[in-house]
């Protein structure tokens, strides 16, 4: 019987969808018994959609909700669909206004009036699909988005469009170029691969403000883009840009915005920094206290982050002005709360520095400790030969003496290097000078400076291992200053 029904029958029960309507059908052909039959046969026959509608593809069938749009405000807006040159596929993306739990978004597309389908997007806002999903790429269609929330259907404006010509660029990469040109930022990046011929926005905005936008005009150049942007003097920028194909080619969608630009300003604030210098130790070396405020700079929303490009650091740069033969007199160093330097004078600059460069600076002078020890260096004088002798530091040493009339500039000292020596069994260093080297001269007064280091291309290694009067007579009137520490503030 169940062949015959199959074959004889089954023109009049898909005439027949409704169950009253296939019951009363099989009642007139076969009475009463059959229609036990009927739940057997609606399970068997195909519901709507079922066989057009899978887990791919666009679903050519009625949606499964009322079609009816609530009226609210509310709901989905800013539908944008468009092809996707790094895939060859193709998105459409929306935002949807309003408590987004238990709301279900439905994409919905038009071939024609009466050839329409939809895609279930679930809770996402944001729908990918190829050109074998069953929907037109290379003619118009219309597109909208339908979301079900509760017992109640809110639907976006349409948008109708060649889905193939609408191309959506991508943003400027994340390595963008930023230097400074006539009062101005100067961006530049590289043009993404197959995406010449670009429009391009900017928008910035200060901490607390509002955005501002900008156009960066139509890019011809091939291989780069670049935008001119306003720089603020006193107040840090976050920028942000776009690229579209431009209007009048075939047009297309805004990209994304790239990645935050953050902007330090024109004119950084400047750090208030003093310091003091305490008296010379037993090593030979001093310390230098840094006392500074470092200013906090106001930031905008998207520069809050450490890697930023905000970050403004702080530096020393010390300058050893003693001993002048040394090998390198400079190092700069990032700004710390102490240094240990040597009795050597010294100038001291500090200053900022962010990613365009250098701030304004703070500078000052350390003056050479000129406390006397007499007595703990020898000196004889033969001929036109000077030998000295002082006690040595740890072997592998290397020396540098320092010599100047009493009275004259520190610029004018004459000064040697000695290489590294074994100390003696005595534990004393030894020096010779030929008159031609700029030895002594007899029945005049020198201060005589001896600093040691064990890493002497380093200025921060140094340290004094004696300073004293020496006079190449009967004797030399000392004037000794009195040690102490010297403060100096900004």
């Amino acid at each position: 019987m169940c062949s015959w029904v199959r074959t004889g029958w089954l023109g009049s029960l898909q005439q027949h969808r409704s169950s009253s309507g296939i019951a009363t059908l099989f009642e007139d052909l076969m009475g009463q018994g059959v229609t036990r039959l009927v739940p057997l046969f609606l399970l068997l026959l195909p519901r709507q959609g079922a066989e057009a509608c899978g887990t791919m593809g666009c679903c050519f069938q009625d949606p499964p909700y009322p079609d009816a749009d609530s009226g609210l405000a509310s709901g989905p807006r800013d539908l944008n669909c468009y092809r996707i040159l790094s895939n060859a596929g193709y998105e459409c993306s929306w935002e949807y206004e309003g408590p987004a739990a238990g709301v279900s978004h439905f994409l919905r597309c038009c071939l024609k009036p009466g050839r329409c389908c939809y895609f279930a997007a679930g809770s996402a806002t944001k729908l990918q699909f190829s050109d074998q999903d069953g929907i037109s790429v290379l003619h118009a269609v219309t597109l909208w988005v339908e979301s079900r929330a509760a017992n109640w259907t809110e639907k976006s404006p349409n948008i109708t469009l060649n889905l193939y010509s609408s191309v959506k660029y991508d943003p400027p990469p994340g390595n963008i170029k930023v230097s400074r040109s006539a009062g101005q930022l100067l961006m530049e990046w590289e043009t993404p691969a197959h995406q010449d011929g670009a429009e391009v926005q900017f928008r910035h905005r200060t901490p607390g403000s509002p955005w501002k936008w900008g156009d960066c005009g139509h890019q011809d150049d091939a291989g780069f883009e670049s935008c001119l942007c306003p720089l603020e003097m006193d107040t840090a920028q976050e920028f942000q840009l776009r690229r579209r194909l431009r209007p009048g080619v075939s047009g297309g969608p805004w990209s994304s915005w790239s990645s935050p630009v953050c902007i330090p300003p024109e004119n950084p604030p400047q750090a208030k920094v003093r310091f003091s210098v305490e008296q010379l130790r037993p090593n030979g070396r001093r310390k230098v206290t840094f006392h500074e405020q470092l200013p906090q700079l106001e930031l905008p929303e998207g520069c809050l982050g450490p890697d930023s490009g905000m970050e403004v650091t702080y530096h020393v740069h010390l300058h050893m002005l003693s001993c002048p033969c040394k090998a390198k007199a400079t190092r700069t160093l990032r700004l710390r709360k102490n240094l240990s330097l040597s009795g050597a004078a010294y100038d001291l600059v500090v200053f900022s520095r962010n990613r365009f460069g250098l701030g304004p600076n703070q500078t000052w002078h350390i003056p050479a400790y000129t406390h006397s020890e007499p007595g703990v260096l020898n000196i004889s004088t033969r001929a036109n030969r000077t030998t000295m002798h002082w006690p040595a530091q740890a072997q592998g040493m290397t020396y540098c003496i320092e010599w100047q009339p009493q009275g004259q500039d520190e610029s004018l000292a004459t000064c040697t290097l000695t290489a590294p020596q074994d100390r003696d069994p005595d534990r004393m260093a030894m020096h010779s000078l030929s008159q031609a080297s700029g030895a002594m001269r007899q029945k005049e007064c020198y201060r005589v400076t001896i600093f040691a280091s064990a890493h002497p291309e380093k200025p921060t290694s140094w340290s004094t291992v004696l300073s004293t009067f020496h006079f190449g007579g009967n004797g030399c009137r000392l004037q000794p200053r009195r040690p102490g520490a010297h403060n100096m503030c900004l």
